[in-house]
């Protein structure tokens, strides 16, 4: 009978230690750390359209992408403000504001992921098209001006320049347009001249180019009509 009690006793003692020893082992273990999942960036996915009416013998015209009137109301000359579209292929119909059909201008625009893109009606039966990409990466401090053309009949071609100053962009024809060129922030009367000869073509007087920011100049307007002029847009994405 004392041999028997002895084994229980002994039996319990040795459940005890063991427990005691296991919670020991717990308490003394590293706690598992939450995992933390990096996301990393993938890139814009959206991008950036304007359109623009720069046919002297067109007025009042809507554009619908992809069927679905997305600007409506411009009129000569007018840039309109950019809409932010996913990025991919898109067909556009410049029309006369109120229908659908016909179209002056049917063309298509492919917009790269984060793109800032201009596409603008032009030419004197109002079914040729400039399509532009605007870029807005500019040096601390400085601003950045391009020069386009949508003039049909002007020979050769045109330059920009401060008046009375050096050239800072071009020469450029018709449906082109050159690279940004940075320059000093502040108003500047703009002029176009005649590439190689230096001969004044036309001035437009007090435009802001502002620190950071990228502008773009149209040349519009005919030669034979004696109607040309620059028009200054600034190319800021919303």
């Amino acid at each position: 009978m004392t041999r028997v009690l002895l084994h229980i006793e002994l039996s319990f003692l040795i459940g005890v230690v063991t427990l005691a020893s296991g919670c020991n082992r717990g308490s003394s273990e590293t706690p598992t750390q939450p995992q933390t999942t990096t996301t990393s960036s993938t890139g814009p996915t959206q991008s950036y359209l304007r359109v623009a009416q720069l046919s002297e013998d067109t007025r009042f015209v809507d554009v619908a992408v992809n069927g679905e009137v997305r600007f409506r109301g411009l009129d000569y000359p007018m840039v309109s403000d950019y809409q932010t579209l996913a990025a991919g292929d898109y067909r556009l119909q410049f029309v006369s504001s109120g229908t659908l059909s016909p179209a002056f201008l049917d063309t298509t625009v492919s917009l790269a992921p984060g793109a800032a893109v201009t596409v603008a009606m032009a030419g004197f039966d109002s079914s040729q098209v400039l399509r532009t990409v605007e870029d807005r990466t500019v040096s601390s401090g400085r601003a950045r001006v391009r020069l386009a053309s949508v003039v049909p009949d002007f020979p050769g071609g045109l330059d920009l320049a401060p008046l009375g100053g050096s050239v800072i962009a071009g020469p450029v024809g018709f449906l082109g347009s050159t690279g940004y060129a940075e320059v000093i922030p502040g108003l500047y009367d703009l002029e176009l001249r005649r590439n190689g000869v230096g001969e004044n073509v036309a001035v437009t007087y007090g435009r802001s180019l502002t620190a950071g920011g990228s502008f773009t100049a149209f040349a519009i307007g005919a030669l034979r009509r004696d109607s040309i002029e620059i028009i200054v847009v600034s190319d800021a994405r919303p």
